[in-house]
């Protein structure tokens, strides 16, 4: 039984890392793929269980699960087609995952192929070679396409392309004075981390947020906070303590070549769009990319860069819209004198108090733990 509840949750952990697009996200070194098929695949062959595949067909749709698990000696008869993911009643695969001792969080507005989907990473020191250099960096998903991305790994072999693909510029994450955190030593190997986590995922009325700390550029420690509204934005908060007058470069890693800067908002377009909107202390600017999906081959994309160039601000924070058709109207993230952000999409306001979501936490974790003390007496 132990077995079966130990494989039941790294499917459900395999399907959380899969993208709504089908592929799983490329984390580290690896490629977006359709690696959640065939574990699915032999649930249904050794356990009699369907509910994984299921989900992936609702995901990918049932041509493309069929094609994949074809590749596999599979017999495709002891899978019920008929029963599609939103009837499947031994599925329950939850929209939060948090795994801390890998240091990640994953959440989604839904489990549909147009979610808004967040895969979110922060783990140091490093655990193998792997890794990249891209604490707290993230994968964001929205409407049947991935918009903001790992780079992929393109190669193991030594040379400058495999220290770029592993660089931090190269991920969705935050610098200071245009350095890594900590240093690229082999094409295995690194020297200087310290230490950071994702510290938790948790729903609220209106979304989910996670938030990661990380300490490599002491004595300025590095916190984010990522807000993902039901199907409407995603919400990047920066944090950096100490930081003295350091400048600060916060990059989102965009699968996209046509992208633009107008009034103060950067466009990614494509057949799904981003619009980014930062606090007024950060500069938008756009950089060369390049995404590799598989061994030894690249295309190009785009790196939004958004700038602090020294000055006294602690706070950073940048509102990423995907749309269709026309382009979303979106004001500066303002930071209030109470400690919350405040901006607007399309003529609507929205407020946030990061400390006070903390503090909701603190609270209901203190109510669980009343609880478990009077069920104990």
């Amino acid at each position: 039984a132990e077995c079966l509840d130990r494989i039941r949750l790294g499917m459900n952990y395999a399907l959380s890392c899969t993208r709504p697009t089908g592929v799983t996200v490329p984390y580290g070194d690896s490629d977006p793929a359709e690696d959640a098929v065939l574990p699915a695949a032999l649930a249904v062959a050794a356990l009699g269980e369907s509910g994984w595949l299921t989900r992936l067909r609702h995901l990918m749709g049932d041509a493309r699960v069929r094609e994949v698990c074809r590749k596999y000696p599979f017999d495709l008869c002891t899978v019920n087609w008929d029963v599609r993911a939103g009837e499947d009643e031994a599925l329950r695969v939850p929209e939060t995952m948090f795994q801390p001792q890998l240091g990640q969080a994953m959440f989604r507005s839904d489990w549909t192929e147009h979610a808004f989907s967040v895969f979110f990473g922060c783990r140091i020191p490093c655990y193998n070679g792997h890794s990249h250099i891209d604490p707290a960096s993230f994968d964001f998903c929205a409407l049947g396409r991935a918009l903001v991305v790992d780079p992929g790994r393109y190669t193991y072999r030594e040379c400058p392309e495999r220290r770029r693909f592993k660089s931090a510029a190269m991920h969705s994450t935050l610098t200071l004075d245009g350095a890594d955190p900590y240093a690229y030593e082999t094409r295995w190997t690194f020297r200087g981390e310290k230490d950071g986590a994702v510290c938790g995922v948790h729903a609220v009325p209106g979304g989910v947020w996670a938030d990661a700390v990380q300490t490599s550029y002491f004595p300025a420690v590095h916190t984010r906070m990522l807000f993902l509204a039901q199907d409407e934005f995603l919400l990047v908060w920066d944090r950096v303590t100490h930081r003295k007058s350091r400048r600060v470069d916060v990059f989102f890693h965009i699968d996209s070549t046509e992208v633009e800067i107008s009034d103060g908002t950067v466009y990614a377009q494509n057949e799904v769009s981003l619009a980014v909107r930062a606090s007024d202390s950060l500069t938008p600017g756009i950089e060369p990319g390049e995404i590799s999906e598989t061994m030894d081959r690249s295309r190009p994309s785009s790196r939004i860069r958004l700038t602090d160039e020294g000055s006294s601000c602690a706070e950073f924070a940048a509102v990423l819209v995907p749309y269709r058709g026309s382009r979303p109207v979106i004001s500066p993230v303002r930071f209030e004198p109470c400690g919350g952000a405040a901006f607007s999409v399309n003529g609507t306001e929205y407020r946030f108090a990061w400390d006070a979501l903390r503090d909701e936490v603190r609270m209901e974790r203190a109510r669980n733990d009343e609880a478990k003390t009077k069920e104990t007496w």
